[in-house]
């Protein structure tokens, strides 16, 4: 990495949303796993001896990994290029701000 690229705050903020999203994706996933196996099989209880036992439990790990670093390489990187220009137009703070946050929550699935 040059040491252009290494001050880059669009490409270090979109590094940064990457490795933190493969990093929480990657301790999360195979406990979300269990659930969704226990629940199919109608099992309950014995969380750590599913989680040792169950090669399920990381079945489509890979993919997951891709599929949400890249996206949130992309919404980093957008928020952190767009969000000069939406200064520059005089917009408040919080409009540009909150553009930002509304995106990351309305996407979320509960």
């Amino acid at each position: 990495m040059t040491a252009a690229a290494a001050t880059n705050p669009i490409l270090l903020n979109g590094l940064a949303g990457l490795l933190a999203s493969i990093a929480s994706t990657a301790l999360l996933y195979p406990l979300d796993q269990i659930g969704v196996i226990s629940q199919a099989a109608g099992v309950h209880g014995g969380l750590l001896n599913m989680l040792l036992s169950e090669d399920d439990c990381f079945r489509g790990l890979g993919s997951q990994l891709q599929a949400t670093g890249l996206s949130y390489f992309v919404y980093f990187s957008a928020y952190t290029y767009m969000k000069p220009h939406f200064r520059a137009r005089q917009m408040p703070p919080s409009v540009a701000d909150g553009a930002g946050v509304g995106s990351v929550v309305g996407d979320r699935q509960f």
